[in-house]
């Protein structure tokens, strides 16, 4: 097994847990939209994602968060772990979606009028420089400002939360088993 793989099986097993998910959201997630989660409330899916070969996809974590003004937030955790910036990320989350969405919309017999519940993309990313991948879908699309075709175009944006831009000092004074694992990884 590379050390890609460990390390993507260690994360995989941390973000099983409620606890662990919820530690990383209640620490590194942006106060506005956590306020809108009820996180005691979370459940796992079972998500049946498959890549273009067919497989069913293992790194993929989902998680169902009520939100406090009702309905359910889908939390889906991207977890990346490599050397390298994967400059289309932002596609590769706008496709799990789509595939999330058709999965709750034929196991949950969902209905145009039910609607479609909101997504929370987070990629977490511990590898090296830091991340700099576009973060909207937008941004990959050519088309001239101004454009008719702009009203068209599909529209997606993850959150990043990226391991390596929390110095030391400040991963130190969080009472969070995440900034506790963050600094294990500091002295790899």
């Amino acid at each position: 097994m590379t050390d890609a793989n460990t390390s993507d099986s260690i994360y995989h097993r941390l973000f099983s847990h409620p606890e662990m998910v919820a530690d990383l959201l209640t620490n590194f997630l942006d106060p506005a939209i956590l306020a809108e989660l009820d996180l005691p409330q979370m459940k796992r899916l079972n998500t049946k994602f498959t890549a273009q070969t067919g497989q069913r996809r293992r790194g993929d974590v989902v998680w169902e968060i009520p939100t406090r003004a009702g309905g359910n937030l889908f939390v889906l955790l991207i977890l990346e772990f490599q050397s390298t910036i994967d400059e289309w990320m932002v596609l590769r989350l706008d496709v799990y979606a789509g595939l999330l969405y058709q999965q709750l919309v034929d196991e949950r017999k969902l209905k145009p009028a039910d609607g479609l519940p909101p997504i929370l993309p987070i990629l977490l990313f511990n590898g090296e420089p830091r991340w700099t991948a576009p973060t909207s879908l937008r941004s990959l699309i050519r088309l001239p400002d101004g454009s008719p075709l702009w009203q068209f175009q599909p529209e997606m944006r993850y959150y990043v939360i990226d391991e390596g831009r929390f110095p030391e000092e400040a991963l130190k004074g969080r009472q969070s088993l995440m900034a506790i694992f963050m600094r294990m990884g500091h002295h790899v």
